[in-house]
């Protein structure tokens, strides 16, 4: 006869707490997640702050990939920066462009968690392949 008051009561406690049934995950990486918007395999390096290793990977032409931070510690939601260096021009002179990416805190490690960006030709030349941020 009292658990309709009592529940009631609760649920009024709860409320003026800030509880919630449910509980919200912690960030435990910074991800980057990375489209080519172009027709061809792109060769490109990448590395984590200033003085991480180079290293390289390919993307294919329409393909995606993410790269992932592990925080030191729960929600620290600060991370080095993710560089990349990609030939620009798509020749064999070699002229490179170098972009420093933002990452998003996320809770798990995926390409729709990261903050995006993409390769995409330059409008006036097809010749020449840029980066830009999707999420700005």
């Amino acid at each position: 006869m009292f658990t309709r008051p009592l529940a009631a009561l609760a649920l009024t406690v709860a409320a003026t707490l800030g509880l919630s049934g449910t509980a919200k995950a912690d960030n435990h990486y910074a991800v980057v997640g990375l489209r080519n918007d172009t027709n061809v395999p792109l060769n490109f390096t990448y590395r984590w702050g200033d003085h991480g290793e180079w290293k390289e990977r390919t993307i294919p032409a329409g393909g995606r990939m993410w790269f992932s931070w592990t925080y030191d510690y729960p929600n620290e939601n600060r991370s080095p920066w993710l560089y990349i260096k990609v030939d620009e021009d798509l020749s064999d002179n070699d002229s490179f462009a170098t972009y420093r990416l933002r990452a998003a805190a996320a809770v798990g490690q995926s390409y729709d968690q990261g903050k995006k960006h993409a390769f995409r030709y330059e409008p006036r030349d097809r010749g020449f392949i840029h980066l830009v941020s999707l999420d700005d």
